[in-house]
C-alpha cells in the first residue's frame, strides 16, 4: 500500500515537521538503548549483585512482559491526556527508572528501576506508528524507515558500546547504564517543544477512541499479532540461543561474539530498506518469502554444519530478521486513522511480545530434554511456516477500520 495523502489533524499542522522528525528520531534512539545495554552487562550485574540464573532470566524476560501489559493501557491513557503529552511522560518515566536502578544499590532497585523504565519505553513503542501517520500522512513509509533504522541503531549501540564505554570511563556496569540514562535527556527537549506547540489541540479526556477489545473480533488484528509474535520468536532465538549453538559446535568464543554481531549490523540496513520497499503493495509478499527462506537456510545450516560456514548461516539469519522492520512498517499501512493505528499497534505488540516470549523458553526446554540442538532447530524451522502464511495474509490491501464498524472508525 503506497503512502496515502490525507488531511492532517489541526494539532499536527501546528507542529513544524522538522521538529516532529527530530522528536521521532530522538525517541527512537532511546527506545532500545536502555533494553539492550542491560543484556550486554548482565554477566557483570549477576556477579556484582549475586543474582542466580533464575533472577538473571527474569531480568531478561522483563522487556517482553512489560511491553505486553503496558501496551494494554497505553491507548486509554493517550486518549485521556493526549498522545504527545503521554510520550513526554513516558520519557520522564524511562529516565527516572534508569537513574534509579544505577544510583540506588541492590537487586530490588535494579528490577524496580528497569520495570519503570520499560513502562515508559512501552508507551513510546505503541504510540509512534500512530504519531507517524498523524504528522506524516504523505510520507509514512519514509518516516517509518527513519524510525525503525534509528531503533536498530540504538539497539546496536546499546549491545556493542556499553562495555567498551564503561571500560573507557574506568567504571563498572552502572557507569555504562548511567551514560545511556543521560542520553535520554536529549529526547526531553524536542518532545517538550512538541507538547507546547500542540497544547489545546489534542483531544483528551475521552479514553481510548478504539477499544482494544474491538480488535479481538478482527481477522486483521489477529494476523498482525500472530505475525509479530512469530517474528519475535525468531529474533529472540537468534539473540538468545544461536551463540550457544555455535559454542557447542566448537566455534571459539571470540569468533562467536563476532558472528553474533552480524544480525544487529544487518538490521540497520534492513530497517532502512524494508519500509521503502513496501511502498509498492505487490512487493510485500516476495519480501516476506525471502525473509522466511533466509531464516530457514540459516537454521538448516546451523543444524547440518554449524561451524563450517557459520558466517553464512548468521548472515542468512540476519537477513531473515528483516521481518521486524516489516512488522513495524505494516502497522501504519494497515490503518487509515491515527486512532486506528495506535489501537492496532497496541494490540499487535501486546499479544506479539507476550506470545513471542514463550518461543525461546520452549527452544531451551527442548534442548534440555533432548540433550542437543537438533529438535529445537527443527521446531524453529517448522515455526517459519505459519509466520510466512500469516504474513501473506497481511498482503491483502485492507485496513483495520474496515473490520471495526462504528463512529470511531469513520
Amino acid at each position: 500500500m503506497p503512502d496515502v495523502p490525507e488531511r492532517s489533524p489541526a494539532g499536527a499542522r501546528r507542529i513544524p515537521l522538522g521538529l516532529m522528525l527530530v522528536a521521532v528520531i530522538a525517541l527512537a534512539l532511546n527506545l532500545r538503548l536502555s533494553v539492550n545495554s542491560v543484556g550486554a552487562v548482565l554477566p557483570l550485574i549477576r556477579s556484582d549483585l549475586g543474582l542466580d540464573g533464575l533472577a538473571g532470566g527474569a531480568l531478561n524476560a522483563l522487556p517482553p512482559v512489560v511491553f505486553a501489559f503496558a501496551g494494554i493501557v497505553t491507548p486509554w491513557v493517550a486518549g485521556r491526556i493526549g498522545a504527545h503529552r503521554l510520550v513526554l511522560v513516558a520519557i520522564v518515566a524511562s529516565l527516572a527508572g534508569q537513574l534509579f536502578r544505577v544510583l540506588v544499590p541492590g537487586a530490588t532497585a535494579l528490577f524496580a528501576g528497569t520495570g519503570v523504565s520499560l513502562i515508559g519505553l512501552a508507551a513510546g513503542n505503541v504510540l509512534m506508528p500512530g504519531l507517524i501517520r498523524r504528522h506524516f500522512p504523505e510520507h509514512i513509509t519514509t518516516v517509518t524507515a527513519v524510525y525503525v533504522t534509528t531503533l536498530s541503531l540504538g539497539a546496536t549501540i546499546g549491545s556493542g558500546v556499553t562495555i567498551p564505554l564503561q571500560n573507557g570511563l574506568g567504571g563498572d556496569w552502572r557507569t555504562g547504564l548511567l551514560v545511556w540514562a543521560l542520553v535520554a535527556v536529549t529526547a526531553l527537549v524536542p518532545w517538550l517543544l512538541v507538547v507546547l506547540r500542540s497544547r489545546g489541540s489534542e483531544r483528551a479526556g475521552r479514553g481510548a477512541a478504539v477499544p482494544l477489545r474491538a480488535l479481538l473480533r478482527t481477522g486483521l488484528g489477529w494476523a498482525m499479532a500472530g505475525f509479530f509474535a512469530l517474528q519475535t520468536v525468531q529474533i529472540y532465538i537468534a539473540l538468545g540461543w544461536l551463540g550457544q549453538v555455535l559454542l557447542d559446535a566448537g566455534v571459539p568464543p571470540v569468533t562467536m561474539g563476532a558472528l553474533l554481531a552480524i544480525p544487529p549490523a544487518l538490521s540497520i540496513a534492513l530497517s532502512l530498506a524494508v519500509p521503502l520497499l513496501l511502498r509498492t503493495q505487490s512487493r510485500i509478499r516476495p519480501v516476506m518469502m525471502v525473509f522466511g527462506i533466509c531464516y530457514a537456510g540459516g537454521y538448516l545450516g546451523m543444524l547440518l554444519a554449524p561451524a563450517d560456514a557459520a558466517w553464512l548461516w548468521m548472515l542468512l539469519v540476519g537477513i531473515g530478521g528483516g521481518t521486524f522492520a516489516l512488522g513495524l512498517t505494516m502497522v501504519p499501512l494497515r490503518a487509515r486513522t491515527p486512532d486506528g493505528t495506535v489501537a492496532l499497534s497496541a494490540f499487535t505488540q501486546c499479544l506479539g511480545y507476550l506470545l513471542g516470549a514463550i518461543g525461546p523458553l520452549v527452544f531451551g526446554a527442548l534442548h534440555d530434554l533432548t540433550g542437543d540442538w537438533t529438535v529445537p532447530l527443527v521446531v524453529a524451522i517448522v515455526s517459519l511456516v505459519p509466520m510466512v502464511l500469516v504474513g501473506v495474509r497481511l498482503t491483502r490491501d485492507r485496513a483495520i477500520e474496515d473490520e471495526i464498524p462504528g463512529p470511531s472508525m469513520q
